[in-house]
């Protein structure tokens, strides 16, 4: 890398380099999370765009395709990784020979990428202004806790119509009993009912919060009881294919 941006650093230097010992400006930390396909997680991105709040910054942005908390230290978003890949902006779109790769397609058909632009004034605040101070788990320990735990989403978030439409009846029919804020506990028989539970939860949806038709914008509860908390990762077949050293 030294020798292809023509650097010439002293001996000094170089070995402040590999001990991690040089100042960061800005840094970009993100993870992807799975969701069942690109209809839901285009559905759940415009839904978080309507109803996503972040503690100490209120309402989110959504503009464009991307859910931004705008601040002077640090910017979190939210976007769609397909979309980006596919951009008609060259400096995000991907060269045509990476989007024949069947298996990237459907990596970022099925992610949201959750970011956080960081600047020096909150990189020297955090002490992560050095290399040295990072680790292979900082980043993820960022989104998390600059981010996911502090975002926070409308417990009736709804589902997009399209998605709607796409339920087999049974579940249709769940989901609308529960916007018009029926008990689903006191209808359903208990295995019936944590079955269509585990289902609805894919979408977004708790049907054990049972919806407050009159105090809708005041329900929040935690982002996190929409997501699983685990990152995607790197796949298997990123390192087979050579595009991850």
């Amino acid at each position: 890398m030294i020798d292809e941006l023509e650097l010439k650093p002293t001996d000094v230097e170089y070995e402040n380099i590999q001990q991690g010992i040089y100042h960061l400006s800005r840094v970009d930390v993100n993870e992807h999370f799975a969701f069942p396909s690109a209809q839901v997680a285009r559905a759940w991105l415009r839904a978080a765009g309507n109803s996503a709040n972040m503690k100490f910054r209120g309402a989110g942005l959504f503009k464009e395709g991307t859910l931004y908390f705008e601040g002077k230290r640090y910017i979190p978003k939210i976007y769609f990784k397909y979309d980006e890949i596919n951009s008609k902006d060259k400096s995000h779109r991907l060269p045509d020979e990476l989007l024949q790769i069947p298996e990237l397609i459907e990596y970022a058909e099925k992610s949201l990428r959750f970011e956080i632009k960081i600047l020096s004034t909150q990189l020297k605040d955090w002490y992560l202004h050095l290399g040295c101070n990072w680790d292979a788990d900082t980043a993820t320990m960022l989104i998390n806790d600059q981010f996911i735990s502090k975002l926070q989403l409308s417990a009736n978030m709804p589902i997009e119509n399209e998605v709607i439409e796409s339920l087999p009846k049974n579940l249709r029919l769940t989901y609308t009993a529960w916007v018009n804020g029926e008990d689903l506990r006191q209808v359903l028989s208990r295995p019936t009912f944590y079955r269509y539970r585990t289902r609805l939860m894919e979408y977004g949806i708790d049907i054990s919060i049972v919806k407050d038709i009159e105090k809708e914008q005041s329900n929040i509860v935690p982002m996190i009881r929409y997501l699983e908390a685990v990152p995607m990762g790197i796949p298997d077949w990123a390192y087979e294919k050579g595009l991850v050293a």
